[in-house]
């Protein structure tokens, strides 16, 4: 997982040396107005079964605390 400010981003490398960025970054950015609205941050992504899922924290406009979200994917 790729931190760049306030959107979450993916690299894969099959030796943890040579990195390739994900051609759709990002794969995760604030959504206005929801509880992540204003800034993405700590991603970790875990496999369970057949579903990514991704912990996250968010933060809100005007927050001063972050809050715990999930993000699945196929």
């Amino acid at each position: 997982v790729i931190y760049q400010s306030d959107k979450i981003g993916l690299a894969t490398s099959p030796d943890g040396l040579v990195w390739t960025k994900y051609p759709y970054n990002p794969v995760l950015k604030p959504t206005a107005g929801q509880w992540d609205g204003s800034r993405l941050d700590l991603g970790d992504v875990l496999l369970d079964d057949d579903t990514l899922k991704m912990y996250y924290c968010g933060m809100p406009v005007g927050a001063t605390s972050m809050q715990l979200g999930l993000a699945t994917s196929l």
